[in-house]
């Protein structure tokens, strides 16, 4: 997956109201992505990813993936440079134990 600031992306949904986009991360091998939002709520920095497709010259919200809690807004930005080059075994490690280097 690579960051990529030249998608056009639509949401046309009130879920998103109150999040802040935090990039863009599309497939080398198909034509989807991740959308990555994030929010502060009662003292914790959310980091949300949605899946998007494309749908003629635009990308489309499918549905969330997976939403992360973390202590510090330097956890979330840690942990959203580090999800793109991420093994799968060091993901399934980080999401069934706690992480303190992205707290």
């Amino acid at each position: 997956m690579r960051l990529d600031d030249s998608v056009r992306l639509v949401f046309n949904n009130v879920i998103f109201e109150g999040l802040t986009p935090e990039g863009v991360f599309m497939s080398d091998i198909a034509e989807v992505g991740i959308a990555a939002f994030s929010q502060k709520q009662k003292g914790s920095h959310i980091l949300r990813l949605y899946l998007i497709r494309k749908k003629n010259a635009e990308y489309i919200v499918s549905h969330e993936l997976e939403a992360y809690s973390l202590a510090s807004r330097k956890g979330l930005t840690k942990l959203l440079n580090d999800l793109p080059t991420m093994s799968a075994m060091d993901y399934i490690i980080m999401v069934n134990q706690p992480n303190p280097q992205y707290n």
